[in-house]
C-alpha cells in the first residue's frame, strides 16, 4: 500500500505595520503562498492520477487473466453414474468466451486419488474409499497399467439424494478451479444388450469365455500349469483370465457372485485396469477406456453399457 503524504503550507502571523511596510512582498508572499497550494493541489491531483491510472492498469490486467473451468474433453455435461470414466480437463476461458485447453501442470486435488498396487506384491487389503451416504468417484494413477490422466471414475451414486461431487484442480502459476459433477443413481441393466456387448462388441469372450467362466487351463509341461490367451496369439501366462460370471469355485465367488463387487465397480476396473481392491489388471488385460461400442465409432463405453454387461454376468452360471 502507498503511502500518502500531504504538504501543508504554515502562514506565519505579522503586525499590521509590518504589513503595511511590506505591503508589495506580502502580495507577493500571498501569490507565492497561492501559487504553491495551487501546486501542491495539482501535485495531489497528479498523485491520484496515477493512483488511478495504477488501479485501472492492475484491473485491466486481471481482466486479461482467462478464468478458469473443468470441463469433458467431449464437451458432456459434468454429470454421470455408477460406471462412467469422465475425461476431464482444465480450460482458459477466453474473453469471447471460447476456450483452449490448459498445457501447464495440472495436479487433480478432490476427490481423492486411488494409486494401484503392485499386482505381483499388493497389500492385504483395500485401498478404495467404501460406499456410503455420499457419492464415491476418484481418479486413478496407475503405473502398472494404462493410465487415463484426468479421468474420474464413478463407482457408487451413495444413499443421499441430489448428491454430487466436487473436482478440485490446481494449475501451476495460473490457480486453482472446482466444479460439481451431477452423480446420477445406478442404472438397471438389460441383460440381453449386455450379453451382445460381452461376445460381439468388445472382445470380452475371447480370453473370459463365452459364458464368462474364466480361460481354462492347459498343460505347461515342466512349467506346470499355464493359461493361454488368444488376444495374444496364444501366449502362455501362469495366470488365467478369470471367472467374471455368477458362479462359486474353490477359489471364492467368480465377480458377477461377489456381494464386493458391482457394476460400477466393474465400470471402473476394465477402464482403469485395477480390481475392486485398488490392485492394477496384469498384462494381457486390454484397456477399454471410453472404448467404442457401435460399428460406426460414435458411441463410447458409458454407465448404461456397464450395467448391461453386469446384468448379463448375473445370468451366467
Amino acid at each position: 500500500m502507498k503511502a500518502r503524504f500531504a504538504c501543508v503550507v504554515l502562514v506565519l502571523g505579522a503586525t499590521a505595520s509590518g504589513l503595511g511596510a511590506c505591503s508589495s512582498g506580502g502580495a507577493s508572499s500571498a501569490e507565492a503562498g497561492t501559487d504553491g497550494s495551487t501546486d501542491s493541489t495539482a501535485d495531489s491531483t497528479s498523485n491520484d492520477a496515477g493512483t488511478d491510472a495504477g488501479a485501472d492498469s492492475t484491473a485491466d490486467a486481471a481482466s486479461n487473466v482467462p478464468a478458469l473451468k473443468i470441463v469433458t474433453t467431449n464437451g458432456a455435461p459434468l454429470q454421470g453414474g455408477p460406471g462412467d470414466a469422465l475425461n476431464l480437463q482444465v480450460v482458459f476461458v477466453l474473453a469471447d468466451g471460447g476456450t483452449v485447453a490448459a498445457s501447464e501442470q495440472i495436479t487433480w486435488t478432490a476427490p481423492e486419488t486411488v494409486t494401484a498396487q503392485n499386482p505381483n506384491d499388493a497389500g492385504p487389503n483395500g485401498i478404495l474409499p467404501e460406499a456410503g451416504t455420499r457419492p464415491i468417484a476418484f481418479f486413478v494413477l496407475n503405473n502398472y497399467g494404462d493410465n487415463n490422466f484426468g479421468a474420474l471414475y464413478i463407482v457408487d451414486p451413495g444413499s443421499a439424494s441430489d448428491a454430487g461431487i466436487t473436482v478440485t484442480a490446481s494449475v501451476s502459476d495460473a490457480g486453482q478451479v472446482s466444479a460439481l459433477v451431477a452423480i446420477s443413481p445406478a442404472l438397471a441393466g438389460d441383460a440381453g444388450r449386455g450379453r451382445n456387448l460381452f461376445l460381439n462388441v468388445l472382445p470380452c469372450a475371447t480370453c473370459h469365455g463365452t459364458s464368462a467362466a474364466g480361460s481354462p487351463p492347459v498343460d505347461g509341461g515342466e512349467a506346470g500349469i499355464l493359461y493361454a490367451n488368444p488376444i495374444n496369439g496364444g501366449d502362455l501366462y501362469t495366470y488365467p483370465a478369470p471367472g467374471l460370471n455368477n458362479a462359486i469355485t474353490d477359489a471364492g465367488p467368480n465377480l458377477a457372485a461377489d456381494p464386493a463387487w458391482s457394476a460400477g465397480l466393474l465400470g471402473m476396473a476394465i477402464q482403469a485396469d485395477m480390481d475392486n481392491a485398488g490392485v492394477a489388471l496384469r498384462a494381457p488385460m486390454p484397456n477399454f477406456f471410453q472404448a467404442t461400442t457401435n460399428d460406426a465409432g460414435t458411441t463410447t463405453l458409458n454407465a448404461q453399457d456397464v450395467a448391461d454387461i453386469y446384468a448379463w454376468l448375473k445370468t451366467q452360471h
